[in-house]
């Protein structure tokens, strides 16, 4: 810099000086997000409005998002990538154990930031052993007065049916278009167990509770009576839940939210009659109409606390990761480098998007965008969460 007068030198060294500073600290501005804060993903929110910088630093920036996690097609859809038949047995071929065989090196993933398995949630998911009495290879649905069975539906009753190959499916209605495309997709492989509410829960019926509460206790009385597996219409099973029939303990749930605040009852496992969901439907006889995830989420997970024998617990990226807030990350259109990144992941572990993850909860109730999928967006348009249901479609 000799060839510098000294206000120059001065004045360059200033500039790159304050630069530096700049790229160092510079905030970075936060997006959408929800109310909920205790089940935040901030790692999305923040990768999505990381700033990009001028010149170099934006060729660089560029040239890094070419190289993160996102998808084309999964290299375990039978249908899409190789034209065969996608019958339940077929594509169940290409379900294997989680744990088992995989690929030499991991994909490394930009959005990776799951929370990590506890050891007391790991001996949770491998029990080790047979139990004379497993919990009952039977997959529950819950459809209330809603005529007409929407594609998601279909794509998780789907799902259910190649992942677990469950000994049976029932789906629990009060009314059904018996010509829904949909349902008759699936008729030759589900029971249908209809339902009355206003005989059966007269007094939900009569306050007027939510349908969604109604669901809750509805789904707690047919696994203290029959035991059984319970999955929300926007579920998404992607493994066998073999090795969790065996557990020890009557009750699985999974956890939600990365500090594990609470046991979310979208997915439930038990045996019949089992104490910790005795204790959870008589919990109701107290509920309030205005509440709404009190009993289904949080009591749960007070009584893990107190009656930890009753009950496993679960990684939340078992069941429930990525969270309610990742809404954007899953539905966003990828770019063809993102596309093949996140294709490599589902092949690397089996279908699921992480070592753990046994189903996705697609969390309809802030999810718009599932109500605008057909079959052929799911086949042709490249987001996480078609990539990732894309096999299940016949």
């Amino acid at each position: 810099m000799s060839q510098f007068s000294f206000p120059a030198k001065f004045s360059i060294l200033a500039i790159a000086s304050v630069t530096i500073l700049y790229l160092l600290f510079a905030p970075q501005p936060s997006t959408w997000h929800f109310s909920r804060v205790t089940a935040g993903y901030q790692h999305a929110t923040t990768y999505y409005t990381r700033p990009l910088f001028q010149g170099k630093l934006a060729e660089i920036a560029e040239e890094h998002q070419s190289s993160i996690y996102r998808p084309a097609e999964s290299a375990t859809s039978a249908k899409a990538s190789t034209g065969t038949d996608t019958t339940i047995e077929t594509v169940a071929h290409h379900i294997q154990d989680p744990h088992g065989s995989q690929q030499s090196e991991e994909p490394q993933e930009e959005f990776n930031d799951i929370p990590e398995e506890t050891p007391e949630e790991r001996q949770c998911s491998k029990s080790g052993t047979l139990s004379p009495n497993p919990i009952p290879k039977v997959v529950n649905f819950i459809w209330l007065n809603r005529t007409e069975l929407s594609f998601v539906g279909y794509l998780a009753m789907r799902a259910a049916l190649v992942s677990l190959q469950p000994d049976r499916l029932n789906l629990h209605y009060t009314d059904l278009n018996d010509d829904n495309e949909w349902l008759r997709k699936l008729y030759a492989n589900i029971t249908l167990v209809r339902h009355d509410l206003k005989q059966e829960y007269p007094k939900q019926v009569e306050e007027n509770w939510h349908l969604a509460h109604v669901s809750d206790v509805m789904r707690l009385d047919i696994l203290q009576r029959d035991g059984g597996i319970y999955f929300d219409t926007d579920i998404i099973a992607l493994q066998p839940f073999d090795s969790l029939l065996h557990s020890p303990k009557d009750t699985i749930l999974g956890n939600e939210g990365r500090d594990r605040f609470g046991l979310c009852n979208g997915i439930i496992l038990g045996r019949r009659g089992a104490e910790f969901m005795d204790r959870w439907r008589a919990s109701y006889s107290s509920f309030e109409v205005a509440e709404w995830n009190t009993h289904s989420v949080i009591l749960p997970k007070k009584w893990s606390l107190e009656f930890p024998d009753e009950v496993c617990t679960l990684t939340p990226s078992a069941f429930f990761w990525p969270s309610w807030d990742s809404i954007q990350y899953m539905h966003e259109l990828l770019t063809d480098a993102q596309a093949k990144k996140f294709a490599n992941t589902l092949a690397y572990h089996n279908g699921s998007m992480y070592p753990h993850q046994l189903a996705y909860h697609a969390w309809h109730q802030v999810a718009p965008q599932l109500d605008e999928l057909t079959p052929e967006i799911v086949m042709t348009r490249n987001t996480r969460f078609n990539m990732l249901v894309r096999r299940f479609i016949e």
